[in-house]
């Protein structure tokens, strides 16, 4: 039976498991996006929608 792999060659290493603090944004980011159109707000006090108008913090 011959072998697949080539002598001598070396195995690429596992890459190890992503750290806590790297990444993206978290997930919890789309509960501050505008209902209305997903537009990021610019303020997180903002009250209305620079893009569509839509009301940011509905009762």
């Amino acid at each position: 039976m011959e072998s697949e792999s080539t002598p001598g060659a070396r195995r690429p290493e596992p890459r190890p498991a992503p750290d806590a603090e790297q990444g993206g944004e978290p997930a919890c980011l789309p509960a501050l996006l505008c209902p209305a159109c997903d537009a990021v707000p610019d303020e997180p006090a903002q009250a209305v929608c620079r893009r569509c108008g839509a009301d940011l913090h509905p009762a």
